[in-house]
């Protein structure tokens, strides 16, 4: 009796350490592909592009700075972000 429950734990430690190693490896993956998808969006801002933050708001780029992007917002006014919260560009 102990050796068919030992059998049958050591299968399901297989099971999960397989799952495990395999959700690992699509998971690193899809990672490494949305790095590559941010890298080229940041590189591929310039000024007058109308952009969406991850935060729902909408704008068109007035500066471009290193690590910051000015703003324009309907209302008018020129905020300043963080070139990372630019979640697409609208045009």
């Amino acid at each position: 009796m102990w050796e068919m429950i030992l059998a049958a734990s050591i299968v399901v430690l297989v099971f999960l350490f397989l799952f495990l190693a395999v959700s690992s490896f699509l998971n690193g993956k899809n990672l490494k592909r949305q790095k590559g998808y941010f890298a080229e969006l940041q590189q591929s801002l310039k000024k007058g592009q109308k952009i969406k933050l991850y935060g729902g708001i909408i704008g068109e780029i007035q500066a471009l700075g290193k690590e910051t992007v000015d703003l324009r917002v309907k209302s008018g006014t020129v905020i300043e972000v963080e070139r990372s919260a630019v979640a697409e560009i609208m045009q």
